[in-house]
């Protein structure tokens, strides 16, 4: 019998002990058997640019996989980063600068277990860096070693001599025991969380605090684009209809670029100024009402998962990344975008949910009405950012996905009830066509022209040579390659950067360990579905997988084409229609994948999320 109670025990333990041995071995190799390198760093203007450290072994070249970036936006920085192992005669490789300018390096501290720290901080030190391209002279003076670019990628060549240090690094031992022990105390606890997503209303209200205390705090038009966002719901608080693109009444939604955000077809402001008519007894600043409505969106997306448990499947994606909190922080529309889309997503997924039921159910209680409700819901949808047709598309090829693997019995009814709701989402989307037609003289194209001659800036006026347009415009006409878009202007990892934290107006970051442990947790879930779907998977399951892989990549091509052809904004907040898409994936994957690791992962971004947008977001943020 006690054999029994201890195997039982043993059985029950184990998911805690590979945790635990997953922990232990992710912090040994981040910890123990990599160095950490800090770097005072002094520019002398402010520029956005990226600092890059490459390490290697001896008489090795250097390496894009062995490569750790910091942006820098200040004059004063303080670069901290993990590196690899800088023992035993290693190189490191510092690019400070890629423009023609000066810099200055004030100090340089290694630190390595089982080494002695090493500082490099005076002239004979730090002239230890040897120019090796692009440096026309680096001189100790100042405090430093003043570097001087001629432009490109400059480089200076560092073999630290670090020396063994004379005792064993005992704290690694407590904190391995330490993880162990929290492992086996905690893990079962939250396990039970795991039943049902429980975790997920809870994650989604610790959100909401968080967005709460950014709207509070944070200066208002701080943010990107939250000026014109404003601006553009200001225009509902007086009007019902859409404007014409040439109306006096809009002239002050215009930014420099030349164009106006009531020029799109999204809903987003007509409901955020309703909102604001609302509110308007209340004398709150225009700016702080379109922060309250997004807030009202979380909630609503919150009170859904509470209430909802099916919807908390689709919902866990978006408590992977504080990019998507960010939305609810402030006056933007995609925030309505994010919401609409997961609404979707999970209409889309659960079985049992309104537009489901009602595409199989014979007879129906007020089908009339249903028709008309879910037709104007997805006609609606038409109405959200461009970028989030992704997701519409995705759903409709879900549905031929449903109808191929035999889903619908009544194949008739099913198409019956899909043409009826479709029709009246689309005779919704025709009805805002015609008045925009009608109330242009269907003009649109030629009037939205002239305006955008008229109110932008001379960079950005169509008329204003390609030369003389802002430098990064219409990079394919100038000649800009593929490869230089992702190699030169770096829109791969600064959208990959951005999609897990960029506050601000994408100037504040975490520190790169930030980023490296997020791209971890986020391989090792990847790691986990192909796995699953080659141990437990059937065609159906492998094809609805490379369906969305296709979908997502589409999300990805659309932000990168739009960065090459039009403008170079490599911001992951494009990239946000991937976490519905992933939504209905996770739902349907559920019986394939390993569920208490699935959790695990998602609870562990969940926890680097809150860390960036309270330490870095919210602590970073211009208060006022």
């Amino acid at each position: 019998m006690d054999m029994d109670r201890f195997s039982s025990a043993i059985k029950s333990s184990l998911p805690a002990l590979v945790v635990g041995l997953v922990l232990v071995t992710l912090y040994l190799q981040h910890f123990m058997f990599r160095a950490f390198v800090e770097i005072d760093f002094e520019t002398y203007l402010r520029y956005k640019a990226p600092v890059q450290v490459f390490w290697a072994d001896r008489d090795e070249t250097f390496s894009k996989k062995r490569l750790s970036t910091h942006w820098i936006f200040n004059t004063q920085n303080l670069l901290q980063m993990r590196v690899g192992d800088l023992g035993d005669g290693a190189q490191l490789r510092i690019d400070p600068l890629q423009y023609k300018g000066h810099a200055k390096i004030k100090r340089i501290r290694i630190e390595q277990s089982g080494y002695k720290p090493l500082t490099l901080d005076d002239a004979e030190s730090l002239t230890a860096l040897e120019p090796v391209n692009h440096i026309k002279s680096a001189v100790y003076q100042d405090g430093g070693l003043v570097i001087t670019t001629t432009g490109g990628d400059s480089q200076l060549l560092l073999h630290p001599e670090l020396v063994r240090a004379e005792t064993w690094p005992w704290h690694h031992l407590i904190n391995v025991l330490g993880i162990m022990l929290a492992s086996l105390a905690l893990l079962p606890a939250l396990s039970r969380s795991f039943s049902g997503h429980a975790y997920v209303p809870v994650g989604l209200t610790v959100v909401l605090v968080l967005a709460t205390v950014m709207v509070s705090v944070s200066q208002r038009f701080t943010h990107p684009d939250e000026a014109t966002h404003t601006r553009a719901t200001n225009y509902y608080q007086n009007y019902n209809l859409p404007p014409k693109v040439d109306g006096p009444e809009i002239a002050p939604t215009y930014s420099a670029y030349g164009n106006s955000r009531l020029y799109g077809y999204e809903i987003y402001y007509f409901f955020s100024g309703l909102f604001k008519r609302l509110t308007e007894p209340l004398h709150i600043p225009a700016y702080m009402v379109g922060r309250l409505f997004s807030l009202l969106l979380l909630l609503g997306l919150a009170l859904m998962a509470y209430r909802l448990p099916e919807f908390r499947v689709v919902a866990a994606p978006l408590l992977i990344t504080p990019q998507i909190w960010y939305f609810f922080s402030y006056a933007n529309s995609d925030s309505y975008s994010v919401f609409v889309s997961t609404v979707l997503a999970w209409l889309a997924a659960d079985s049992d949910s309104p537009l489901n039921r009602f595409l199989v159910d014979r007879e129906p209680s007020a089908k009339v009405l249903k028709t008309i409700a879910l037709g104007l819901f997805l006609g609606g949808m038409l109405f959200t950012k461009l970028n989030y047709y992704t997701v519409i598309l995705f759903v409709g090829s879900f549905y031929v996905w449903k109808y191929w693997r035999g889903d619908f019995v009544d194949r008739r009814l099913f198409f019956r009830r899909a043409i009826a709701v479709l029709a009246v989402g689309m005779l919704l989307a025709g009805c805002r066509l015609v008045w925009d037609g009608v109330n242009n003289d269907w003009e649109r194209g030629e009037r939205i022209h002239k305006m955008w001659e008229k109110h932008a800036i001379e960079a950005y006026k169509p008329s204003t040579p390609l030369e003389n347009k802002h430098p990064e415009m219409f990079l394919r006409e100038r000649g800009t390659s593929i490869d230089d878009m992702l190699n030169v202007h770096h829109w791969g990892g600064k959208s990959l950067l951005s999609a897990f934290g960029g506050y601000g107006h994408t100037e504040y970051f975490a520190r790169p360990a930030y980023f490296n442990w997020m791209s971890g947790l986020g391989l090792m879930f990847m790691a986990l579905a192909a796995l699953a779907l080659l141990m437990r998977g059937n065609r159906h399951i492998q094809t609805l997988f490379l369906l969305t892989v296709f979908f997502c990549f589409l999300v990805v091509a659309i932000s990168f084409v739009t960065s090459w052809i039009r403008i170079l904004q490599p911001q992951g907040r494009y990239l946000a229609p991937i976490l519905p898409i992933l939504g209905v994936l996770y739902y349907q994957m559920r019986p394939y994948i390993f569920q208490w690791v699935s959790h695990i992962l998602i609870l562990g971004m969940f926890s680097l999320s809150v860390y960036s947008f309270a330490f870095v977001g919210i602590a970073e943020i211009p208060k006022g």
